[in-house]
């Protein structure tokens, strides 16, 4: 089980102002994500990730929303050094204020995860996905097929943590709308 709490600004925790210029406008973020594993074997895992988030802002120009999500996923390990993943990924982004909008998303994916070394290991996962928006703002409904993926490698050293990632899903933002991002992010952690 795992939880978030973030209170912060808009300047620093959202990508863009909308075009508002708003002095400091704080956002508050709750999130608990939960993760199931079943095990049948030494080779086979069933595995049940999922996720509620809730974003509220202390300005009405901003759109508060929940996020849901789960990924169930089927987990083979072919080898000590390769396994794979196929799952299914969904989620919901609610607007709880200004605009209606529901945006459900759903599809399924392809990983794989391979440690070349000790301290070297890669993994990437890829997939189809469908998202259909109703809303408001929206005549009927919209339906999208988008791919996304997720990948990157890591490093571990004796004192030192290396990842990178690059990513494409679906990312909530506070003017009311879900659009896929693309993000490339680079973490270094020293003990």
């Amino acid at each position: 089980l795992r939880g978030t709490m973030d209170y912060d600004t808009t300047r620093t925790s959202e990508l863009s102002n909308y075009g508002l210029n708003l002095p400091k406008v704080r956002r508050t973020r709750l999130g608990v994500a939960p993760q199931l594993a079943f095990r049948p074997n030494e080779r086979d895992a069933w595995l049940l990730n999922a996720s509620v988030m809730d974003s509220s802002y202390d300005q009405r120009a901003y759109t508060d929303y929940h996020v849901y999500a789960a990924s169930p996923a089927y987990e083979h390990k072919f080898n000590a050094y390769n396994k794979g993943t196929l799952s299914l990924n969904a989620q919901r982004y609610e607007t709880q204020s200004g605009v209606a909008l529901t945006s459900d998303s759903v599809g399924p994916s392809l990983g794989w995860t391979s440690q070349l070394t000790e301290q070297f290991t890669v993994r990437l996962a890829a997939g189809l996905e469908r998202t259909l928006k109703r809303g408001d703002a929206i005549h009927g409904e919209e339906t999208d097929w988008d791919y996304v993926y997720s990948g990157g490698f890591s490093y571990k050293g004796n004192r030192d943590t290396l990842e990178t990632t690059a990513t494409r899903a679906q990312e909530p933002f506070g003017n009311g709308t879900e659009t896929l991002l693309t993000t490339f992010a680079i973490n270094e952690r020293h003990a």
